[in-house]
Parts: structure tokens; sequence; C-alpha cells
């Protein structure tokens, strides 16, 4: 993730939460068959996960023989990733990577690309992706589409829950302040978490900001990427290669 410590509790103070939860929520097996069709194209060997988070699709790239590379702005989510991962990780924010190393692909899914708000921001990150890339490296990220964004459900409150064992967590989110100009909407979370001995409630707003694939098309060749593609799904996946 990309914000400062204090902010996005989820991704600090309810990362084993978060761990947890998603794990039902995302299936990181199809984030990696989406991916692996290009992978191999593309000959990958070393792979810099950007916004890895707490490593579960890193934890499948490795499996399948991938030399990985996990980065996230927050330590908390590094923490859990440290457990279940082999390769290194990396507390960075990715509007500002600054490493050593090049790599064959960077990989970002899950949307944290929708931190990514401003246009400096938006170019401060794809060049620093360009940068951690060897030539003809390959970049995968995907992020919300805003000509495919439903607003339908805008204004009304969704919940869902999930058990583990002794443990529930719920989740409550609502979202607002779709903004057509810009892309941007707020989402108000309320999460509670239910134990046998203990009940804890959290709530938090975040800011998100939904792409069009002609904006980061174009913002991707500022910056010197060619072969840019996007797949055809719910939410942009585009691909696009470091031709030196």
């Amino acid at each position: 993730m990309i914000f400062r410590e204090t902010e996005h509790k989820l991704y600090h103070e309810l990362a084993s939460t978060y761990d947890l939860y998603y794990s039902r929520i995302f299936n990181y097996q199809e984030f990696y068959d989406k991916i692996a069709p290009i992978l191999e194209e593309n000959g990958v060997k070393s792979i810099l996960e950007v916004a890895c988070g707490t490593g579960r699709l890193m934890e499948i790239l490795e499996e399948h023989s991938y030399i990985v590379t996990g980065l996230d702005l927050s330590q908390d989510m590094l923490n859990i990733a440290r457990k279940r991962v082999k390769g290194d990780l990396i507390q960075q924010d990715m509007r500002r990577i600054n490493l050593e190393n090049r790599y064959d692909a960077i990989v970002s899914l899950g949307s944290s690309f929708t931190y990514i708000q401003s246009d400096e921001d938006v170019e401060d990150t794809l060049r620093g992706f360009y940068t951690h890339l060897n030539a003809d490296g390959v970049l995968i990220f995907d992020c919300f589409d805003k000509d495919r964004l439903s607003t339908a459900s805008h204004g009304k409150w969704d919940a869902e829950s999930q058990s583990f064992d002794d443990l529930t967590i719920t989740r409550k989110s609502m979202s607002s302040g779709w903004n057509q100009d810009d892309g941007t909407w707020l989402v108000d979370w309320e999460w509670t978490i239910q134990n046998n001995d203990d009940t804890k409630t959290v709530f938090e707003q975040q800011k998100l900001k939904a792409h069009t694939f002609k904006y980061l098309e174009k913002k991707l060749r500022e910056v010197g990427f060619t072969d840019i593609e996007k797949q055809d799904t719910r939410r942009l996946l585009i691909k696009a290669v470091r031709t030196d």
C-alpha cells in the first residue's frame, strides 16, 4: 500500500484481519492464472511484486520457481508475509521505489493502483516501475476501470462476514461521493472482529480512484513503455514492456 504509516488501519493494526478475510475474498490462484501466460511468454525469471501485502500471491509465484522480491509500505503486512515466503521483503512507498536490482517483471495486483491518484504520483510510480525493469522486462498491474465502474450501489451499506474457527470478521462498507470528472469516490469501512472473549470494531474512510485505459496508456508511453495491452476483465489488467 502507499500511504503514510499513520493511515489505513486495514493495512497496519488490522493486518492479520486483512490476511484472514481476504484469503476468502481474493482468489490468489486466479490472480496467478491470469498472469502466468504473460510471464511465460516473456521468459520471466525474477519478479518484483509491488504492494505484495501479506505475501499470498508471492507464495504462489515462488511455488512456480520464480525468484520474487516483495515490496509494500506496511511493515505489519510484511511481517505476516515473512512467515510464508522465502524471498526478500522491502518496506517502501511504491511511488518512490529505490532499489539496487532490476527485474524481468514487475507485478502489482489487487487494485493497489487505486491509491495512486494525482498525475504526479501516477507518473512517478510508472517511472519507478520502468527504471526497475530489465530491458524487455514486463509490467503487469490492475486497477479499477473508470469506463466500466458501476455506481449503482453507492449510498448503500453492504455487509459480509467470514468465520475462522473461534473468530468472525464482519466487513461493512458504503461507497459515496462519486466524482465523474476525476474518477474518485469515498468508501466508509466498518470492521468488526469477534471472538469468544471480545468484540472489536474499527472505522475508517478511504478515498479511491478509477483510471481509464486511455489515460494509463498515455502515461505509460510517456515514461517509455511499449507493447501496451489490456485484458478484457472486470478490472483493468494492463501489460506493458520496457524496450530500450
